[in-house]
């Protein structure tokens, strides 16, 4: 395109309108430097110069004209500084020729150097020109000869090679040819990239489809699992319930049945001795201790799960939780002779639910004093670590056997109580490990080494 307008503005300066010169120009040096064609950017000069030269601005002409010269000579743009010379040249023939003579043979010595056989016989006739017209017959004969020599080897190479206008015609048919292939080629070119472009979307268009396969499989199993872990919590909430059920409906018979009884046998009291009566009422006040124990652990359980239970854990003083639970218990200590022994830090803090937490320490406290010896000692005590708080409670008693320990927290297992104590602490031990579970903890039991049992549990300590 550059070079379009370039020679469009030396073929046809008359028909060009003024103000399109300047746009034109312009276009072409734009185009040269965008694409660094330091050749074309010289040609913009020279068509600079010859406009400068048209508007009769002589001066600026030859200073343009030369420098494009200058920088031709400088990049070996040859042939086209060949052209600028001949214009300098043509410019001073009129009215200063010496100089004209010199720009005609600076062309004639960068044709000879350069090879350029129709530069050298363009400016060697023009010289031949001048020197005819100025009578000089000895630069006539020295030009005259090299005109004549130029013309002689150009026979010879057209003889040589046998270049003739036929062969030409053929050459010209065999370009045709070609172009005809190349265009042939594009076209074969253009219908690929079209269809490697259409393939590329299509091998796009199906990963992205694999991957959203791929990322819905994902989601489906993460929800499968998700499902999962939700039936197996309501599988073990609905068999926690049957558990409970079961225990309200066979445990709560038995001692409500034994106090009908009781109330029957009471009816005919005359029968009895005091210490007779004595000894019925005594059964039946310890039959609903134990139910009422049982009942309120059941509800205090089913508070939990009506209240559509949201666990968030706070920070709380153990040593201060301790105290409060064991608060209750004093009296009932004290009338067995029970010492209780609180190895608590003060410092220590838990982060649970205190009503949860509690109902566990209580819980705890209860059976230990319910299987102490009298005369014995309870002992409370509590560490905490970077991971964990535990908080243990021991006593004094019998112990666990072995295959009752194995089974204590588990509300599957079918557990066989020995009395009604045992029957009571079951059930609260069931939801105590219900409600560690809640706050993110863990709940056991062990016997110790020397006697009793100890009965644990841990939470994480926030930090």
């Amino acid at each position: 395109m550059a070079l379009v307008l370039c020679n469009y503005l030396l073929l046809y300066p008359g028909q060009i309108p003024k103000d399109s010169v300047e746009i034109y120009l312009d276009k072409a040096r734009e185009i040269g430097t965008r694409y660094k064609d330091k050749r074309m950017l010289v040609e913009a000069d020279q068509v600079q110069g010859l406009l400068y030269l048209q508007s009769n601005n002589r001066e600026q002409g030859v200073a343009v004209l030369q420098k494009a010269v200058d920088n031709g000579l400088a990049m070996e743009l040859y042939y086209l500084s060949l052209d600028i010379v001949m214009n300098l040249g043509d410019l001073y023939l009129e009215n200063n020729v010496p100089q004209a003579i010199d720009y005609y043979k600076q062309g004639l010595s960068i044709a000879e150097k350069s090879g350029y056989h129709y530069y050298e016989k363009i400016f060697g006739k023009k010289l031949y020109d001048i020197y005819i017209a100025q009578n000089n017959l000895p630069e006539v004969q020295r030009y005259s000869s090299k005109l004549l020599k130029l013309y002689d080897d150009e026979e010879k190479y057209t003889n040589t090679t046998g270049f003739d206008y036929i062969d030409y015609a053929l050459k010209d048919q065999e370009l045709e040819a070609i172009t005809i292939r190349s265009q042939n080629r594009q076209v074969l070119a253009i219908v690929l990239g079209v269809l490697f472009v259409i393939t590329a979307i299509t091998v796009i268009f199906t990963y992205r489809l694999y991957n959203l396969k791929k990322k819905h499989g994902q989601t489906l199993e993460e929800l499968n699992h998700t499902v999962q872990l939700r039936n197996e919590k309501l599988q073990i909430d609905h068999e926690f319930n049957n558990r409970l059920v079961s225990i309200l409906a066979h445990d709560f018979r038995q001692p409500i049945g034994a106090l009908k009884t009781l109330a029957t046998v009471l009816k005919d009291a005359d029968t009895f001795t005091r210490e007779e009566l004595m000894e019925l009422v005594d059964t039946m006040e310890h039959s609903s201790n134990i139910s009422l124990e049982i009942f309120e652990n059941i509800l205090q359980w089913i508070k939990q799960q009506l209240s559509g239970f949201n666990y968030k854990a706070v920070p709380l003083p153990l040593k201060d939780l301790i105290d409060e639970a064991i608060q209750p218990f004093y009296l009932m200590g004290k009338d067995r002779g029970l010492r209780f022994v609180i190895k608590v830090d003060p410092a220590i803090v838990i982060h649970a639910d205190k009503e949860l937490v509690q109902f566990i320490h209580r819980n705890f406290i209860h059976n230990a004093i319910k299987f102490s010896p009298d005369n014995s000692t309870i002992t409370i005590g509590a560490s905490s670590d970077n991971n964990d708080v535990t908080v243990c409670v021991q006593d004094e008693g019998k112990g666990i056997s072995p295959d009752k320990l194995k089974l204590l927290f588990n509300f599957k297992a079918n557990m066989q109580y020995s009395n009604e104590k045992e029957k009571g602490a079951g059930v609260a031990l069931m939801i105590c490990k219900d409600f560690t579970e809640k706050m993110n903890g863990r709940i056991w039991v062990e016997n110790n080494k020397e006697k009793g049992a100890i009965f644990c549990y841990s939470l994480p300590n926030i930090h």
